[in-house]
């Protein structure tokens, strides 16, 4: 009760900084609708090193932190919305606002994205529903576990939404050109290379996650090492859907899409209450949503064949399989280090980077065709010509 005020503060804050947010939305997409990547590389880059130097910078103010910490937030959000802004409108000359008013345009606009308003509040209300649910049959200790489990997937997803803003601007570009072989190659190719970028970085923190919690925590509460792994594995089965999703953002037919994924997604927090009703332990949190997951993927890729032309089997072939040898293959040597060295943070080390290397051969040796294997073959040489 004591820390009200400062909470109210950062609360009003953080609508502040929400407004600057949605503000700069317009002028971002712009930067990557003109596939401008080093220029949105370089404010993401900025906008972290600031973040982790304010954080740095809250040991030596005399003032109250949680208040400081929310006013640099919002001079952050200010900061990002003007390098967008002034950017945008130096470099894309043809971008101006306009009085003039379509109303096909703003019915399709908002068709659009309120059909994306309503699938982003089915996953908030299972994100908050699920934290009800476990908060009132195990208490807030468990709580605390799969605040942390969250925690840890949200880290890693960070990485998929960074590929998919790297996909997407091509994507949407070569369907709306009706270049539709190339559309379905870069959605069997973005389902394979973030699946797989996330895995090998998932792959060290499974196999070394009680040393990785005691590193960051040092005391954990009781079921974060299961529930951290389970929101991981969830987050993989999770991440492949995504590909798929901006297929459907790409052709615009959302209603079906969303509708779908909505109802399946909600359904997660009454299956879970029923199991924690029935005495199961809470990691059925995340078992029922890996179930959920692996259902709504297969619904979507019903849905998206109905509005667009792709083979089942070719998808399976091309981009699910590739997925299934790297997770079959990749833990090889990671749990042997595992298994036959003692838990130090050496072992953590060489655990993270067999990994990575490991997942690297696996992936170029077995994952890529033909054609990606030349891709990456032109990438590394003109990274060393440079």
């Amino acid at each position: 009760a004591t820390r009200l005020v400062a909470a109210n503060w950062i609360f009003q804050f953080a609508v502040v900084q929400m407004i600057f947010i949605i503000l700069s939305v317009p002028y971002s997409a712009a930067v990557l609708a003109y596939e401008k990547m080093d220029y949105y590389a370089i404010v993401s880059v900025l906008d972290v090193i600031l973040k982790l130097i304010i954080v740095i910078a809250l040991q030596y103010v005399s003032a109250d932190k949680l208040i400081f910490y929310g006013v640099l937030l919002v001079l952050m959000s200010l900061l990002d919305f003007s390098m967008y802004s002034i950017y945008a409108r130096i470099r894309f000359k043809e971008l101006r606002f306009t009085t003039k008013v379509s109303m096909s345009e703003i019915k399709s606009i908002l068709s659009f994205t309120g059909w994306n308003v309503f699938g982003s509040f089915a996953y908030m209300l299972k994100n908050q529903g699920s934290a009800i649910v476990l908060n009132s049959f195990f208490g807030t200790a468990i709580n605390a576990a799969f605040g942390i489990s969250n925690q840890v997937m949200a880290a890693i997803k960070n990485f998929s939404i960074n590929l998919i803003t790297a996909f997407r601007p091509q994507l949407v570009e070569a369907y709306a050109r009706g270049d539709y072989s190339r559309t379905t190659k870069m959605f069997y190719s973005m389902t394979k290379v973030t699946y797989i970028f996330l895995f090998a970085i998932s792959l060290p923190l499974i196999c070394e996650i009680e040393q990785v919690l005691k590193i960051w925590l040092g005391d954990y509460p009781d079921y974060a090492v299961s529930l951290t792994v389970l929101s991981i594995i969830c987050m993989l089965f999770s991440n492949l859907n995504t590909p798929v999703a901006q297929m459907v953002l790409a052709i615009g037919k959302l209603k079906e899409f969303q509708i779908v994924t909505s109802l399946l997604i909600c359904m997660i927090i009454p299956l879970s209450w029923i199991c924690f009703h029935y005495g199961l332990n809470p990691n059925w949190i995340y078992i029922v949503s890996i179930i959920i997951v692996i259902v709504n993927q297969i619904a979507n890729l019903i849905i998206l064949r109905k509005i667009y032309n792709f083979e089942y089997f070719e998808y399976l072939k091309d981009a699910i399989m590739p997925c299934l040898y790297a997770t079959i293959l990749s833990p090889i040597v990671p749990l042997l280090i595992v298994i036959l060295m003692p838990s130090t943070t050496m072992r953590l080390i060489i655990t993270f980077f067999s990994s990575i290397i490991f997942t690297i051969i696996i992936t170029y040796s077995v994952c890529l065709n033909c054609s990606e294997k030349q891709i990456l073959k032109k990438w590394v040489s003109s990274i060393n010509r440079k």
